[in-house]
């Protein structure tokens, strides 16, 4: 049975939520704290977590030799292979549900990416952990300050997810504990930049 998590992200993410994104991307380009995200991070074979509509995928055509998608969204999934079909790539893998219960199918890429996902997720212990475990050489993720204006507009979501029915919800964890997790698997910091809301920050793979 998919989990409730997965269940509320599909019905959220939409298809019209999609393509709605997927417009905007081809009129502006990534958003800000992705496009810091790709500046950080070396490229080569791609594992991009939570994806959404592709912005990272796209920048990864045509040098990467695999990219695999995963995402709790069939709408994004859909929208995002649809894309790299039309730039004519043709290495692309999607695979829908919790990456935490997929984990195992998933063989080890050179960067691993989760941009604004580890905020949509409970238990940041084991994202992290089974995502920086398919990270041959970089990881890099997008995810929210630790500041008590954060954590009260994230209650503000939530309380409104709640009132609308959805089990969606939003956190922001300890970037203490982020850049811990990352360490005890033998990644050091090695770029970091910021926006007014999000982190982004990329790891590599100690030598």
């Amino acid at each position: 049975m998919p989990c409730a998590h997965c269940i509320s992200a599909d019905k959220l993410f939409d298809t019209r939520t999609a393509r709605r994104e997927l417009d905007k991307l081809h009129r502006r380009g990534p958003s800000r704290s992705t496009a810091k995200l790709l500046a950080l991070v070396p490229r080569g074979s791609l594992l991009d977590i939570g994806g959404g509509v592709g912005a990272i995928q796209q920048a990864f055509v045509p040098e990467a030799e695999r990219i695999t998608h995963v995402d709790a969204s069939h709408a994004y999934l859909h929208v995002a292979a649809e894309e790299l079909r039309r730039m004519g790539y043709t290495h692309g893998h999607q695979l829908f549900g919790d990456f935490v219960e997929l984990a195992d199918e998933v063989p080890v890429h050179d960067v691993v990416t989760l941009d604004r996902v580890l905020c949509c997720y409970p238990d940041l212990d084991a994202l992290a952990s089974a995502s920086l475990d398919k990270a041959g050489k970089a990881w890099a993720v997008v995810f929210p300050k630790e500041r008590w204006w954060m954590k009260a507009g994230m209650a503000l979501v939530n309380l409104a997810m709640r009132l609308w029915g959805s089990d969606y919800r939003a956190y922001v964890h300890p970037e203490a504990r982020v850049r811990q997790l990352a360490e005890e698997r033998g990644f050091r910091l090695a770029g970091r930049d910021a926006t007014l809301v999000w982190l982004v920050w990329s790891f590599e793979r100690a030598t």
